[in-house]
């Protein structure tokens, strides 16, 4: 079924040769019944994550006052991360190569956060932290990869996040916890392994990783060409537009046609013996 030949469905269940109110809000219609017979016949989309962060040279961190000055040294590093309270400096040396950030307190108290990147000269990488009193410095994280403000250092503590909307455009939730490829799931929760709000995953695993993801697709009308249906399911559209379209002018009417849509809906309800996951055969799927 076409959304033209829809059009015409919904028009001849008015008894009329073509409906006055088409265009957007039959589209929207459609969509709307789309979206009840996905709840019930759920298509299953697969994801591989390959999940790597990337793990620090060095990381160090501590919640308590530090005073003085320390030094760490390394033989290599292209960028850092540093999170820090109240005042101090922070000096980058490499070579003939130097650079001082001032590690000023936030505006009401707070915790700050500094990234930069390490000369490019040759010889050994050393950073030296020099705090007054009050100075913490809560996270120090030096990396290989070279600095970039696109994408800068974050902290090796924090974790990963993804957008899953636009590693798979067709995203609208997740079935069940995302799972290593020897199929052990990870646990969700502030203290657990992930979260996901909305699309956005986050991930708490510092080590590297695939994972296996099964989430619900997302179907849209198109606005040329088949309607991603199978015949059964695209009978019922007409019925639910129908029931919008003749709201207004036939409030019985559309009430008949809403009622015969949830008749039809719960026919094509899968029994509880049934796989829960619909087998797409459109070709969408």
């Amino acid at each position: 079924m076409t959304v033209a030949q829809l059009e015409a469905a919904v028009a001849r269940l008015g008894f009329a040769p073509s409906i006055d109110d088409g265009g957007e809000l039959l589209r929207d219609a459609a969509e709307r019944a789309m979206a009840e017979i996905l709840a019930v016949r759920p298509r299953i989309g697969r994801l591989l994550l390959r999940h790597c962060p990337e793990t620090p040279l060095l990381a160090v961190g501590s919640p308590g006052e530090m005073r003085g000055e320390k030094t760490f040294s390394l033989p290599e590093g292209g960028s850092f991360y540093a999170e820090s309270v109240g005042s101090g400096l922070l000096t980058v040396r490499r070579g003939h190569g130097t650079e001082t950030h001032v590690l000023e307190p936030c505006v009401r108290g707070g915790t700050r956060v500094t990234v930069g990147a390490i000369p490019t000269a040759a010889g050994e990488v050393t950073l030296c932290v020099r705090g007054e009193a009050g100075f913490r410095l809560l996270v120090l994280a030096i990396y290989a990869s070279p600095y970039a403000a696109a994408a800068p250092p974050v902290s090796p503590f924090d974790g990963s996040d993804y957008e899953l909307s636009a590693l798979a455009p067709d995203f609208a939730g997740l079935v069940g916890a995302p799972r290593l490829c020897d199929g052990t799931p990870l646990c969700e929760g502030e203290e657990g392994d992930y979260t996901l709000e909305g699309s956005r995953l986050h991930l708490a695993p510092r080590h590297a990783c695939e994972l296996r993801l099964s989430y619900r697709r997302r179907l849209t009308l198109p606005r040329e060409g088949e309607i991603p249906l199978c015949a059964e399911e695209a009978a019922l559209l007409p019925l639910f537009c129908a029931a919008y379209v003749f709201l207004d002018d036939d409030p019985d009417k559309a009430a008949f046609y809403l009622g015969r849509f949830r008749e039809g809906l719960a026919a094509i309800l899968p029994s509880r013996e049934a796989v829960s996951a619909f087998r797409d055969v459109t070709g969408w799927g």
